[in-house]
């Protein structure tokens, strides 16, 4: 009888993360002041700004435009900049175990 029934086993992840949690994230593993993450031209920030824009496109489902007005002082060329910076630090195992906490948001 189970043995005709489809069971999915598919994982869904919830894309509704608020903004500010990333970036209190962000800013608490980093060590840093989350008022810097929207600062100007910081250089020290150009890392956490980057992982910023990677959860916020794949967390929370924003748009160029939305991370453009939680940043502040960012135009879209930039942020897209940024976000092809995310995703090398993370496969270089940088910030690979400090993403655990996702596992807490994703439902079967």
């Amino acid at each position: 009888m189970y043995a005709d029934q489809y069971r999915s086993e598919r994982v869904i992840l919830v894309m509704d993360f608020p903004p500010e949690e990333i970036l209190e994230f962000v800013s608490k593993c980093a060590g840093i002041d989350k008022r810097l993450l929207h600062a100007k031209n910081r250089m020290e920030t150009t890392e956490m700004r980057a992982l910023c824009v990677l959860l916020m496109r794949h967390l929370c489902n924003f748009t160029h435009r939305d991370i453009c007005r939680v940043l502040g002082y960012a135009r879209a060329s930039r942020i897209s900049r940024l976000g092809t910076m995310g995703p090398s630090m993370v496969y270089e195992k940088k910030w690979l175990k400090e993403f655990a906490f996702l596992k807490t948001r994703i439902k079967r």
